[in-house]
């Protein structure tokens, strides 16, 4: 659920609105909007993940160690240590690529 990232910014709609024509630039722009809608993506399955579990933030804090802000941020920011992400995606049932963990 990150709000704060815009959903379907495109490249050229972007680009046209700022008057954007250096290629230069126009990579970066693009690899920008590329990592915003990753973001996105990760904010939204983390919330999903948590939802089907019938999990509340308390209490997917209690089941990984980390603290209930953290897991809070982690679905409205996606601004994620790499140790919280891995730690609260395991107990999810899910991987870094944000695909379920193969059943035992």
């Amino acid at each position: 659920m990150c709000d704060h990232i815009p959903k379907n910014l495109r490249l050229d709609w972007v680009s046209q609105k700022l008057g954007i024509r250096d290629p230069s630039v126009l990579a970066l722009l693009k690899g920008h909007l590329a990592k915003n809608k990753l973001e996105r993506e990760l904010c939204d399955k983390l919330f999903e993940a948590r939802e089907e579990k019938n999990l509340s933030h308390k209490q997917l804090a209690k089941n990984t160690g980390v603290k209930e802000s953290i897991v809070k941020k982690m679905e409205h920011s996606a601004r994620l240590t790499n140790s919280n992400l891995f730690i609260v995606l395991a107990s999810l049932g899910y991987t870094l690529e944000i695909v379920p963990l193969p059943k035992d």
